[in-house]
Order: C-alpha cells, then sequence, then structure tokens
C-alpha cells in the first residue's frame, strides 16, 4: 500500500479537520432529508401513540355507556310491549292465568332470574268496575307473578284521575289493567347503592275489558 506523503496530510490538515470531518461535510443532501423525516415520523408516531393513550379511556366510557343506554331502553320498551299485550288479552276476556302467561312470554327477550335463581320480574293482573257516575267502586289486584321485591300495584285512585267523573265513556265501564315490574341489570354490571339489586322499571297498560 503507498504511504500518502506526509506533504498531502498537511494539506489536508490545512482544508480543516481530518478525514472523518471531510466525510460529514461531503454527506449527500439527500441522505440529511432522510434522517430528518425519519427523526419527525418517529416522533409523530410517538406523539400519536400518546394522544390515543390518552383518548382511549374517555373513548371506551362514551362507548359502554351508550351500550348501556341502548339496552336499558330495549328493556323499557319490552316492559311497556309486555303490558300492553297482556291488558289486550285480559279485556277480551283470557282469566288472570292467560294473561299473565302472554306477559311473561312477551318480556322473554329479557333475562327474567338473577343469578341466583331468584325471579327478577313481577306481574299483576288487576281487574275494576266502575259505577254510573264513573267511580271506580271495583278494584282487585291479583299478583300473579311474584319476586323477592317490594313492588305495589297502581290504585284505583291513582287510575280515578284519568277518568271523566259522571262521563258516558266512564259510566259502568269494566277495566282490565296489567301492571309489569321489572329489575333491569346492565351488562356491565354497574349495581351500585340503591340499584344493588337492578334498576327498577315498570309500565302498566289500562284497557276496557269488552269480555263476559
Amino acid at each position: 500500500m503507498d504511504k500518502i506523503p506526509s506533504s498531502t496530510k498537511s494539506n489536508v490538515n490545512a482544508c480543516g479537520g481530518s478525514r472523518a470531518d471531510i466525510d460529514r461535510r461531503t454527506v449527500a443532501p439527500s441522505a440529511r432529508r432522510s434522517d430528518w423525516r425519519a427523526r419527525f415520523l418517529s416522533e409523530e408516531i410517538g406523539q400519536s401513540f400518546l394522544e390515543l393513550a390518552v383518548l382511549a379511556p374517555v373513548l371506551l366510557i362514551l362507548l359502554i355507556g351508550v351500550v348501556e343506554m341502548g339496552y336499558g331502553l330495549y328493556s323499557y320498551l319490552l316492559v311497556m310491549r309486555a303490558s300492553d299485550e297482556g291488558a289486550r288479552l285480559a279485556a277480551d276476556g283470557a282469566d288472570d292465568a292467560n294473561a299473565t302467561q302472554t306477559t311473561v312470554l312477551t318480556v322473554r327477550g329479557l333475562p327474567i332470574t338473577s343469578t341466583s335463581g331468584l325471579s327478577k320480574l313481577d306481574v299483576y293482573v288487576i281487574r275494576g268496575q266502575t259505577n254510573g257516575s264513573g267511580t271506580i267502586t271495583t278494584w282487585n289486584a291479583n299478583h300473579t307473578w311474584s319476586s323477592p321485591n317490594a313492588t305495589t300495584p297502581v290504585s284505583a285512585a291513582a287510575l280515578q284521575s284519568a277518568l271523566v267523573p259522571g262521563g258516558a265513556q266512564a259510566a259502568n265501564m269494566k277495566i282490565a289493567v296489567v301492571q309489569v315490574f321489572y329489575r333491569h341489570q346492565p351488562l356491565f354490571g354497574f349495581n351500585v347503592g340503591p340499584f344493588a339489586q337492578g334498576i327498577p322499571m315498570s309500565s302498566y297498560s289500562v284497557v276496557r275489558d269488552v269480555g263476559p
């Protein structure tokens, strides 16, 4: 290998630095741009992961809330439909047992028993009668499907306000009422405080009894 003359080395040093310095100064601009882009992309990716880590819990909570609200609305609509179907059947002349069976079958889309095997559903079939002035004089509530939860059926006084005293439509009228109580169980098990046994829901339907 030929040796570099000492005069050449002196010229190199006189030009301003070592061979490594000269190599760094002669790096192509495109290579420097590539290094900058790599650093920029690395910082962008790191920032994106940080933003995702911050926003993911918030988005998850919002998603759970939307799902729970939708499921709760679905449960309540089924409870309303069950009371409607049961009251309609009871007003058509069906006995309390058949009206209750229809009511329970309508709400079968929901879990009506808890994990311990206890019922979460209460059904009342109520028969009423008004006199000639439209005042409710007969009111019989039959608790046909029961659960360990304390429930109270709608009273005659509560329905009396919906009738027109002295009106021809309310006079001498038979009334069939089906009331449904249900303990809604959230999908994600948020049962705390007063809702430890589930969220209470209830609905009742009143239909004029046209049966015999």
